[in-house]
């Protein structure tokens, strides 16, 4: 049986855990465009989208506009990362939804973004 001092030691651990956990989650791109207010079908068009299911980038243009207007927002990014030579890259290929976003220029230049 448990005493006293094992039992808050047990549920001062748990509460660390879940916190942590739910810092980590607001880093995810979905967890921010939820607490803005985007419901899951405006992305996935369907409120309840199947575990992997991948976003167009046309979905992210009906929001974000195209790829010019993105470019045009980064435009004091050196070098901007939405103006490149990879042409006609898809959104994913850097903001990954429901996981840790990834900067795909960096992978071959030394560049340290923070990809949201």
């Amino acid at each position: 049986m448990l005493n006293t001092k094992q039992l808050l030691s047990a549920l001062l651990a748990a509460g660390v855990l879940a916190l942590s956990g739910s810092a980590g989650a607001a880093d995810f791109l979905a967890d921010r465009h939820g607490a803005r207010g985007v419901e899951c079908k405006t992305c996935h068009q369907t409120a309840t989208p199947a575990p992997g299911a991948v976003v167009s980038s046309k979905a992210c243009d009906g929001c974000h506009g195209g790829l010019d207007k993105v470019a045009e927002r980064t435009k004091d990014m050196v070098p901007n990362p939405h103006y490149n030579h990879l042409i006609n890259t898809d959104c994913q290929e850097c903001h990954k939804g429901h996981q840790q976003s990834q900067n795909l220029c960096g992978s071959c230049h030394n560049l340290e973004w923070k990809v949201p």
